[in-house]
């Protein structure tokens, strides 16, 4: 049964390429440390034979978000982490009918959003946000995130439904 989709918004994401999947299908924990210390905006150098060790008293340091995570729960993050990267190298989505909303941070490559092309036969409203990837869930900016998907949300309880138009 499918159902419809009235809104489709993506947060700085695209879909796996080939050049993806030979890379990212197998993550050994050495490498998701260091995969997710970058993603975070980390250099990959202050890592040695003690990774969960180092970034636990990096994060606290730094007053980071994840200064007050254990020895286990950050090892769980990173084990969630080394999940999803999974996920997103075998995952193809279907092409969708419809348009796609897509807020990408400033540091994203610009061509993230062709790369949605292939699967989104709408039209791709991008819009750029001036923070960094792993800023994007802080409250500035899912303020204009929301602001954004409030006003395409309100165009959509104004327009008459097929049903509805005579």
């Amino acid at each position: 049964m499918q159902q419809e989709i009235s809104l489709l918004a993506l947060v700085d994401t695209h879909p796996s390429t080939h050049e993806d999947l030979s890379t990212c299908n197998t993550v050994d924990d050495a490498e998701a440390f260091v995969m997710f210390l970058r993603d975070w905006g980390y250099d990959k150098k202050i890592l040695n034979q003690n990774p969960v060790e180092q970034m636990m008293a990096l994060f606290r340091r730094e007053g980071h978000v994840f200064a007050s995570l254990d020895r286990d729960q950050l090892s769980a993050m990173v084990d969630a982490y080394k999940n999803n990267v999974l996920l997103f190298s075998t995952y193809c989505p279907q092409r969708y009918n419809g348009n796609m909303i897509l807020f990408t941070s400033s540091e994203t490559l610009a061509a993230s959003s062709e790369r949605w092309n292939p699967y989104v036969l709408g039209k791709i409203s991008v819009h750029e946000l001036p923070f960094p990837h792993r800023a994007l869930m802080n409250p500035a900016p899912l303020s204009r995130i929301g602001k954004i998907l409030a006003k395409e949300l309100e165009k959509q309880t104004t327009r008459p439904s097929a049903s509805n138009a005579r």
